[in-house]
């Protein structure tokens, strides 16, 4: 049941310092900037509340001033900085200073909902009987209306089977208010204190939910699973008994030449796959079961990772051998791949030429035609770029060694342990090649792009939010796109290390140009998305650096 109260101000305290982990490496040294996921918690959370009525969000965070703040994904939150505080309480005491709606919703930025709003005041726990860790919990005593709360300080209660707190406290304002200034010094570190006093009070009830939580090592990998997320057209399920993943599917032959393409490739690629356990189906719809692998995306790293230069260093040159295990074998065929390159490109433009068409204030109609400008770069229309993409294309083509490769090669479908750089992949694509009938034939030059554009071009920044846009008007337009701050580093390893050493960096820089420029259709859900891969593959093809585009933390 959703709340009624007329207005609600959710308040996300973010204000401590590192909040997840995994394997031993650290993400996210600023809570604020939290992912679960490649998403921030924080458009999880406030995404989440969308649909409850009147929904404030606030976010407590340390210094609101830093860059990341102006992302998008913060557009609809009030960032307030509380400064260095002593504790969680204390945090809450500042930020309520911004409240001043009947209802408050406390949410740490950990802590990922899972249930919505009663129309009463309500106090979270997990909904199973886990032993508890570094938490505040829970437990009912037998036959009994009584609850029995312990405190994340409490020793003696180590170990304990009982129901986790969330964090999540559903209160009115004034009850929170009050109950903050009778809390002794003792009782500051730790909000259960005041979910204690309003079950106490009778001025909120206990509630269990699925409890997810990005903050502790014993729960990431409920979190992770959390976050996996499938295409329209897929869904995926974890089978806890067998550790599988269950990829099902309505496109059929996609899934059934996925799976089949993985099954015949030989040892020294198939290594680098998930094991495949069954593959079957029917004309309407096929499922693969595979060995389900919990590491991260080579996204989330990239994004969020707090991982040194000799890590980056083995995840490279383990890209590296991936790379070469595809191509350095014996080429299967040479031949014009205008298929690849071209042809797709001009089919991509002939779908943006109908979408403009159907809808003339479209926000790439102006610059389709017209020359616009980015950060005071100049360039031209979209459609001369995509004339110029098309002439590039045609020299790229022109004599191509195709081997069975990958196909996809992005951030998002390369799963990485960022302790030891160990690497599987996923959703290779297994397209037919029209002349020989074999499965995967790719150009190495294409995946080679795709890994350079969400090394160099920031795509999964850029797919995730991760940016800054604003229009002076529809042909002048100001941007900047996140980058992390050992962005310059890694790129400049990536290059040196695998990019240089198997391409023409003017080769790759077009190729991932093209990439940005050709997706341009694919993305009509989002007029934002669209733009920003718009002056990507712009700014790529015309000046081949983003250097102008960049925001550090």
């Amino acid at each position: 049941m959703r709340a009624t109260c007329r207005s609600v101000t959710l308040v996300v305290l973010a204000a401590g310092g590192q909040a997840s982990f995994f394997g031993g490496s650290s993400f996210s040294e600023d809570s604020g900037f939290l992912n679960v996921g490649t998403r921030l918690a924080i458009e999880r959370i406030s995404s989440f509340y969308a649909s409850d009525v009147n929904i404030i969000t606030l976010l407590a965070v340390a210094n609101a001033n830093r860059n990341i703040y102006h992302l998008s994904p913060y557009s609809s939150v009030r960032v307030i900085g509380v400064g260095e505080t002593r504790s969680v309480t204390e945090s809450l005491q500042a930020i309520l200073k911004h409240v001043d709606t009947d209802w408050c919703l406390i949410n740490p930025i950990t802590a990922v909902p899972s249930s919505h709003l009663s129309s009463d005041g309500a106090v979270y726990f997990g909904q199973d009987l886990i032993p508890k860790e570094n938490w505040s919990a829970l437990t009912v005593v037998p036959g009994q209306e009584q609850f029995l709360f312990h405190p994340k300080s409490e020793q003696a209660s180590a170990g304990l089977s009982s129901h986790p707190f969330t964090g999540r406290i559903f209160a009115k304002t004034e009850h929170i208010r009050r109950i903050l200034e009778e809390l002794d010094d003792s009782q500051q570190k730790d909000l259960l204190h005041i979910g204690e006093q309003l079950i106490a009070k009778q001025q909120a009830i206990v509630r269990y939910e699925k409890w997810i939580d990005a903050g502790h090592q014993a729960t990431y990998a409920e979190s992770k699973l959390y976050s996996i997320s499938s295409r329209f057209f897929n869904s995926l399920s974890y089978i806890p008994a067998t550790n599988t993943i269950i990829k099902k599917s309505s496109e059929v032959d996609k899934l059934r030449l996925e799976a089949k393409l993985i099954e015949q490739t030989p040892p020294q690629i198939k290594r680098f796959f998930p094991a495949i356990l069954r593959s079957s189906g029917r004309d309407e719809s096929w499922e693969v079961e595979m060995e389900y692998v919990g590491y991260p995306s080579l996204a989330e790293v990239f994004l969020y990772g707090n991982i040194g230069p000799n890590t980056w260093r083995r995840i490279i040159d383990a890209l590296g051998q991936v790379y070469d295990a595809f191509y350095a074998s014996e080429k299967v065929v040479q031949e014009n791949a205008s298929w690849l390159y071209s042809k797709k490109t001009m089919s991509r433009l002939a779908m943006l030429e109908r979408l403009i068409a159907a809808q003339p204030d479209h926000s790439l109609a102006r610059i389709f035609e017209h020359p616009f400008t980015v950060n005071g770069l100049s360039l031209p229309s979209l459609r001369e770029s995509f004339s110029l993409m098309v002439d590039v294309c045609h020299e790229l083509e022109a004599s191509c060694e195709l081997h069975v490769g990958h196909g996809d090669l992005c951030f998002n479908n390369i799963l990485v342990d960022p302790l030891y750089g160990s690497l599987k992949l996923i959703d290779p694509k297994a397209a037919i090649h029209p002349g020989t009938g074999q499965l995967g034939l790719m150009h190495g030059l294409y995946d080679l792009a795709k890994l350079n554009h969400s090394f160099v071009g920031l795509y999964d920044s850029i797919v995730n939010r991760l940016y800054r846009l604003s229009c002076a008007n529809d042909t002048h337009f100001d941007t900047k796109i996140y980058a992390p701050s050992n962005f310059p580093d890694v790129c400049r390893m990536f290059q040196n290390r695998l990019l240089l050493e198997r391409t023409d960096e003017l080769a790759c820089t077009q190729a991932t140009a093209n990439l940005f420029l050709s997706m341009l259709p694919l993305h009509q859900e989002d007029q934002q998305r669209m733009l920003m891969f718009a002056i990507v593959g712009s700014v790529l093809l015309s000046y081949g650096k983003l250097n102008q585009l960049l925001m550090n933390p």
